[in-house]
């Protein structure tokens, strides 16, 4: 069946098909009514951009590092006292109101409960990262699971080492700089990689080892430019491409667009798929309009899931990881069965309408919540109530509209231009406050150092390691940054 997006701004027409309801009968939800992408971009909304803030503890008053700015007008804890038993997540539980609409009740309790600062968990020196779990020593990282010592990477899920400057990758090692690489090894600027080790500069090459400059090659070891060469000789020409000068790299980045016309780009990026339709997909089978996805099975309409194990029969997710039969959620993980209409849950099962909730089960409109059950909006039921009263609750939400519906924008923490949003739907701050969105300046905090006013040395041979005392300054930006000591 064909239905018209009831967004103003948009009205393309899409496909709702058997299969689709299929799977909502499941949920007990009805037709969605905005289109898959407008769909994708409200729940990007409640997810913010890699960006830090110094701010103090709204508990107990210490610095901390967060992704909420001091200016949140709700009150914000450091990691280990969120987690900690310090506060009661049920203390601003509050009666369901039926002469109400259930967005509205749900902003008053959002704005109240406390919010973890960086939405880490089980991580070790990590606190300059953030939605990190079970990872170790990772600094200025994006969704990172199961990895250590990773560095300025961003969804890099399941069992990484010493990664650099990287983005989708899983189970590798040793790479800076690479985009969408499974199982590679010690390698540099590599794209779409599969199983390649010690190779550098390359793009869509599978179980090949010592390769430079090279694409579309399978099983091929020592090639330069997609030749074969020596041990000896390809030695020699890495020394030369590889020698730590920025002006080499410059002229290798000319190597790679010259050779961008003779890549064979394949309609679908997909790699061990049956029966899948969308791009960037790795072990999935029966997956349709799914984009980076690993490791999904019967999903529709999935962007950004990378579980480091399965998740099934899902839709509509934007980013997320282990799971079952979720709904229109976003950046769910960690091991979620039977969750609609939620945001950054983790282990949790029968979940509706819930934020930021972990290990918790049978709970409806919550938000903080850990180790809980049958909870309708932070209040506590015994079993028998919340059965009763649930279905009530669905009945009125059907009633007012609001059923199946995902949160309204304007309850996310974060305003338009600083969540994930503005980085895959752009808006100018016109479009986005049109359509309903919120927008707020950026708030700058300086950088503690000595700005640098010189040219960086060409050769990483001859930078000092006071370079790490300074701030340096983005040439395309104007962003203000500074080099780790790890990085040198």
């Amino acid at each position: 069946m064909q239905k018209q997006c009831t967004n103003r701004w948009c009205q393309t027409t899409f496909d709702v098909s058997d299969q689709d309801r299929a799977l909502l009968s499941q949920f007990d939800c009805p037709d969605p009514e905005m289109c898959p992408q407008c769909r994708h971009q409200r729940r990007a909304v409640f997810k913010a951009k890699m960006r830090m803030y110094r701010r103090k503890s709204d508990l107990s008053q210490k610095e901390i590092l967060s992704v909420f700015p001091p200016s949140a007008p709700f009150p914000v804890y450091a990691i280990d006292e969120w987690w900690g038993d310090g506060w009661d997540e049920l203390s601003c539980g509050r009666e369901y109101d039926f002469s109400r609409p259930f967005f509205e009740q749900c902003a008053e309790l959002f704005a109240v409960v406390p919010k973890m600062a960086n939405f880490n968990e089980k991580c070790e020196n990590s606190e300059f990262s953030t939605y990190a779990g079970s990872t170790k020593n990772a600094y200025h990282c994006m969704e990172v699971y199961r990895s250590e010592d990773l560095y300025y990477c961003q969804k890099a899920t399941g069992y990484n080492q010493h990664l650099c400057d990287c983005l989708r990758c899983q189970k590798s090692s040793f790479l800076y700089e690479c985009t969408q690489c499974h199982d590679c090894h010690y390698g540099s600027y590599l794209y779409r990689c599969t199983n390649t080790r010690d190779s550098h500069f390359c793009i869509d090459c599978q179980g090949c080892h010592n390769c430079l400059f090279c694409h579309n090659l399978r099983t091929k070891g020592y090639h330069i430019f997609n030749e074969p060469v020596s041990k000896e000789e390809f030695e020699r020409e890495k020394a030369k491409y590889i020698d730590g000068r920025y002006s080499t790299l410059q002229e290798n980045f000319n190597r790679l667009r010259e050779m961008y016309p003779n890549i064979i780009w394949k309609d679908q990026n997909v790699i061990n798929c049956e029966d899948c339709q969308g791009d960037a997909m790795t072990n999935c089978s029966n997956c349709f309009e799914c984009y980076n996805v690993i490791n999904c099975e019967g999903n529709r309409y999935c962007i950004d899931m990378s579980p480091s194990e399965k998740n099934v029969s899902s839709m509509d997710q934007t980013g997320g990881g282990i799971g079952e039969l979720l709904y229109n959620n976003n950046g769910l993980g960690g091991g979620n069965y039977f969750v609609r209409m939620s945001v950054l849950c983790r282990g949790t099962s029968d979940l509706t309408y819930c934020i930021y909730c972990y290990y918790s089960k049978h709970c409806f409109g919550c938000t903080g919540l850990k180790n809980k059950q049958y909870c309708i909006l932070n209040k506590q039921y015994e079993k028998e109530e919340y059965e009763e009263l649930m279905p009530k609750i669905i009945e009125h939400m059907r009633s007012t509209g609001e059923w199946g519906q995902f949160f309204p924008a304007t309850l996310s923490p974060f305003a338009y231009n600083v969540s994930l949003a503005m980085n895959m739907y752009p808006l100018s701050q016109e479009e986005a406050t049109s359509r309903g969105f919120l927008w707020r300046e950026e708030e700058d905090q300086p950088l503690e150092g000595t700005e640098n006013i010189e040219e960086l040395p060409d050769s990483i041979d001859d930078v000092t390691d006071d370079i790490c005392e300074k701030v340096l300054t983005c040439k395309k930006t104007g962003h203000k940054f500074k080099i780790q000591q790890a990085e040198l």
